[in-house]
């Protein structure tokens, strides 16, 4: 199931999906919408179900910019350490592999 289809058919989720989607997607995600609707019914009826539901962006939105009170997020170098240098080796014998 498409997650923005499931957003489109939500109160206000039209304006949320087209803040994120190209206006391109936009046009085809509410023009198709009706198609998809009509031709399948089990979609139908979870999109029926998921118009009755909270915004995932809402609360994606909410989680991303919300941070628990004493936590504090680890720094990427402890998550990412700087890889060591590479080491050059040099080749015996010259760029040939030493033949000659």
């Amino acid at each position: 199931m498409c997650g923005f289809l499931t957003e489109v058919v939500k109160v206000g989720g039209q304006s949320r999906v087209a803040g994120i989607v190209t206006p391109e997607q936009f046009a085809v995600l509410v023009r198709e919408c009706s198609k998809v609707e009509a031709r399948w019914s089990d979609i139908r009826i979870r999109l029926r179900a998921s118009s009755k539901t909270s915004s995932r962006i809402d609360v994606a939105r909410a989680n991303f910019h919300h941070q628990p009170s004493g936590t504090q997020g680890a720094p990427l170098s402890s998550v990412f350490p700087t890889p060591p240098s590479p080491v050059v080796t040099p080749l015996v014998g010259g760029s040939d592999g030493g033949a000659g």
